[in-house]
This record gives C-alpha cells, structure tokens and sequence, in this order.
C-alpha cells in the first residue's frame, strides 16, 4: 500500500492535495490510504 502510495506521489498522482487525500486516491483508482485519511478527517 504505502509503495504504490509513494509510486503515485512520484508521479504526481497523490502530490496535489487540493482534493482531499481519500478523494484523490479514490480517483486514481486506489483505496490505499482511505482509512488512513478517515481517521485523519
């Protein structure tokens, strides 16, 4: 989870957080970190 989380941030997939994180996953097609961002929200 955490290596495709930081692949995708190398691509600047999850680097633009002007969506919340949960939502951005959610949208690259990933549920990586969701609960992560749950709890953090």
């Amino acid at each position: 989870g955490e290596e495709g989380y930081r692949e995708m941030g190398r691509k600047g997939g999850l680097s633009t957080m002007e969506e919340s994180g949960g939502e951005r996953a959610a949208r690259e097609g990933i549920e990586i970190d969701e609960s992560k961002f749950k709890t953090k929200s």
